[in-house]
Parts: structure tokens; C-alpha cells; sequence
């Protein structure tokens, strides 16, 4: 009987047998192989050949049996011996960009063996299984109770942000003969190194009109020491109003890659300039009873100080546009008294915020000897 199955670390050979003879014969058989390296047949034993490693081919066995009284009968088999499938698999391992040269085998890479054909759904769900790189696995048990062996490492290198392949490999123990398995390699993970995210922060301001722009301000953060980049601004705002602070240009410094890094989150302020102010006020007059009335004048003045007087010259910016008004008149009435000298317009101007201030007109007695 021919043998084929797999290597489980056991010997194995051709099973002969014979039936029918007579009571007290004694049949003897000689052995013979077909060596698979020479082609060449083998001397005949009286000893069956046996065989424990894998095969490469099938062999081709002979037994010629000899018994008096009756023919030489030949029979002939095969052996067999297929290697153990290992199915390995090694799991992704990830990391963020740090600037120094990562190895897996650090981060902890996993590896798993397992004997037998898996899927790759099934290696993928035996994660748990797995162990360091390096790790040993026990193979087939021996009829002494000891078990053949072997390591499993997965490396992979790399420094920049990307993907890397891993190198893998199996090495047996010195009493394991690694002819004796064939490993299947599936859910090769890779090494991925991702980008470091940056925080680029854009500042708020705001100031009272000037006539100049209110630039940009901000910085972007989350380089690793010795890196970094510089930001400039485009953003800025002149003129009344609000505007996102937005606008900006990164240049990365020298030695530092951009492709290692991504930009994950924008606070992005506002650059808001607001009026400035600007009184007019009517200026204030006497005069006595039926004296003609004096012309009516405003007067412009800037900010009020914290001492409490008003910016020298109109409060305008020089050459930065105007202010009006578009009513200046007294209260009627020409006894004496006090008459208000109301001066009104449109508050909202351009780039200025107007308020206007009363003046007064005092009518006095007359001087009867002039």
C-alpha cells in the first residue's frame, strides 16, 4: 500500500502484505527504491525504507517477495510526504512622523502562525493571537513529547511620513527542518508612519481707524524640535469693518519637509476696525438785544482724551476723507435769554462716527447810553 500524507515528524513507508500462502511458509522481502536525486534504484534490504521528511516527489518503492514453492512476486508504491502549511500573518503597524528613524519591531509589531490554511478574514480576526515579532511558535509535536519549532520576525524601517513595507521572514530551530513546512504569507500589513497635525492660530485685533492697515498676526504649532515654519500674513484691513484673518503663507524652514506634517485645525480670528470718532460742535455766542445775530461756526475736534480734552486739528486722519453736517441752526427768538444753536447730520461718515454737540446764543440787555 502506497503512503501520502502530510510530515507529522513520524516515519512512514509502503505497507505490504500477503494472504493465502500455506501454513509455515515464511516469505522474505527485499526493498528497493528509485533515489529521487540519482534515478537510480537502491541495493536491496531486507528493511523497508522508511521516510519522515518531506519528499520532494513521490518515491517510487519495490518489494520483490521471495517464498519456496511459490513465484517471486514485485509489487510496487509510493511514498509521500507533503510539507505542513503554515499560514503567517503580520499585522499593520502605524505611528505618527517624529523625526527619528522608527522601527517595527519597536512599536510592536505582531506576527501570528497558525497550522493549516486561513483566509485572510481569518488571520485578520486571530489578531488577538498574535504575539511580538521574534515570538516562537511550537509546530508538530514528536513521538517524544518535544515539539519542532520556530520564529516569526516582521521589520520594517523608515523615518518620513508614509508607507513601508515589511521585510518577514521564519526561522526554524536547529532541530526543525524548515524543508519540512511551506509557509503562506497573508494580511501583510505595512508600516505606516502619518503626518503630525499642525494648529495654525490666527489672531484677533482690532483698533480705532488710523488710516494704516491692521495686519495679520498668528503662528502655527505642533513641529517637532527643530522644525518649524514661518507665517506671513496677507490679511488686513484698513477701512471700517471686519474681515477673517485668513489670509496667510507658510514657508516651511529649511530642513523641515512639509510633507510631514498637515495642517488639522485653523482658529482663525478677525481683523475689525472700527469708526473714529469725530465731534462737531456749534460753537456758542452773545450778543446783545437787537444786535444782528453773529454767523453761526462749528468747530471739529478728534477723540476725547482721558484728561478730558479733545485731539488737536479736526480728529480727521490727514487726507483720509471728510465729515459735514448738514443743519446749523438757532433756536428762534430775539428777547433775552439763551437760544440753543443745534448743529445735526448724518452720524455714520465713511471711516468716522460723528457726534454732534449744541452750542448756545446768549442775548444780553442793550447798553441804553451807547
Amino acid at each position: 500500500t502506497s503512503y501520502e500524507d502530510t510530515y507529522d515528524a513520524r516515519s512512514h513507508g509502503i505497507t505490504v502484505s500477503v494472504e493465502g500462502l500455506r501454513e509455515g511458509a515464511s516469505p522474505t522481502y527485499h526493498y528497493t527504491y528509485l533515489d529521487p536525486e540519482s534515478n537510480q534504484w537502491s541495493e536491496e534490504t531486507a528493511e523497508a525504507p522508511v521516510w519522515t521528511d518531506v519528499t520532494k516527489q513521490p518515491v517510487k518503492v519495490s518489494c520483490r517477495i521471495e517464498c519456496e514453492g511459490y513465484e517471486d512476486v514485485k509489487l510496487e508504491g509510493t511514498i509521500t510526504i507533503k510539507p505542513v502549511l503554515l499560514t503567517v500573518g503580520i499585522n499593520a503597524v502605524n505611528t505618527v512622523y517624529s523625526g527619528t528613524d522608527v522601527q517595527s519591531s519597536d512599536l510592536g509589531a505582531q506576527v501570528g502562525l497558525y497550522i493549516g490554511e486561513l483566509s485572510e478574514k481569518q488571520i485578520a480576526e486571530k489578531y488577538s493571537d498574535q504575539t511580538k515579532s521574534g515570538s516562537t511558535f511550537t509546530l508538530i509535536k514528536r513521538d517524544d513529547g518535544t515539539y519542532e519549532s520556530a520564529e516569526v520576525y516582521a521589520t520594517g524601517s523608515g523615518k518620513d511620513a508614509g508607507v513601508y513595507d515589511m521585510d518577514y521572514n521564519v526561522e526554524y530551530a536547529n532541530d526543525t527542518n524548515g524543508a519540512n513546512y511551506k509557509v503562506d504569507w497573508k494580511h501583510i500589513g505595512k508600516l505606516s508612519i502619518a503626518q503630525k497635525p499642525l494648529i495654525v492660530t490666527t489672531k484677533s485685533a482690532e483698533k480705532v481707524y488710523d488710516g494704516s492697515p491692521l495686519e495679520g498676526t498668528g503662528s502655527v504649532t505642533g513641529f517637532i524640535d527643530g522644525e518649524g515654519a514661518n507665517i506671513t500674513f496677507k490679511s488686513n484691513r484698513e477701512d471700517v469693518g471686519e474681515t477673517l484673518n485668513e489670509d496667510y503663507v507658510i514657508a516651511y524652514n529649511e530642513g523641515t519637509n512639509s510633507d510631514n506634517y498637515y495642517i488639522a485645525e485653523k482658529e482663525i480670528g478677525t481683523l475689525e476696525v472700527t469708526p473714529r470718532p469725530v465731534l462737531i460742535t456749534a460753537n456758542s455766542y452773545q450778543k446783545a438785544y437787537l444786535e444782528p445775530d453773529p454767523k453761526l461756526e462749528v468747530t471739529f475736534s478728534g477723540i476725547k482724551k482721558d484728561d478730558g480734552t479733545y485731539e488737536e486739528k479736526s480728529g480727521l486722519v490727514d487726507g483720509k476723507g471728510s465729515v459735514s453736517y448738514t443743519s446749523l441752526q438757532r433756536e428762534a427768538g430775539e428777547n433775552v435769554g439763551n437760544y440753543a444753536i443745534v448743529v445735526s447730520g448724518e452720524k455714520n461718515q465713511g471711516n468716522y462716527e460723528v457726534t454732534f454737540i449744541p452750542g448756545n446764543l446768549r442775548i444780553v440787555a442793550s447798553n441804553a447810553n451807547t
